[in-house]
């Protein structure tokens, strides 16, 4: 079937991206789903211990990190918990692993090894989720990946 872009509403776009948005970032189905709201969080978890260094040190309050330091070594320790998870789940060698572990010791390294790892094809879903037809247009399917 196909659609002509005469008959695409905006509205139909916005909840097509949002649904998109929310498959990717909130769907913990797939192991690269997992692994990408993992390496989101950490790296956000990055971002506010370091806004506490800033406080601790800046301002002098020593009690500024408490927090933030709890919830980044929880989320480290979710990140190399679930970047295990994924290797084995999407086959990775251990040079994809090993890089993924390394990415959570710099700051905001997770979300650079995501975006490598997405488009070097190592986040890949599932062999039955890649194959799903998600739209047929003009004669040609498309397919999630």
């Amino acid at each position: 079937m196909s659609t002509s872009p005469e008959t695409t509403s905006p509205e139909t776009t916005t909840t097509e991206d949002n649904a998109s948005w929310a498959s990717r970032w909130l769907d913990l189905t797939h192991p690269a789903s997992r692994f990408r709201l993992i390496a989101l969080i950490e790296a956000i978890t990055w971002g506010l211990l370091i806004i506490g260094m800033g406080v601790k040190y800046g301002a002098g309050i020593d009690a500024a990190t408490m927090v933030p330091g709890m919830l980044h070594g929880i989320a480290f320790v979710a990140f190399v918990a679930i970047a295990f998870w994924t290797a084995v789940e999407l086959e990775w060698n251990w040079k994809v692993t090993v890089l993924a572990l390394l990415s959570a010791i710099p700051p905001f390294f997770t979300l650079i090894f995501e975006w490598w790892a997405q488009r070097a094809g190592h986040l890949h879903e599932n062999a039955a989720a890649a194959t799903e037809i998600d739209d047929v247009e003009g004669g040609h399917e498309r397919l999630t990946v």
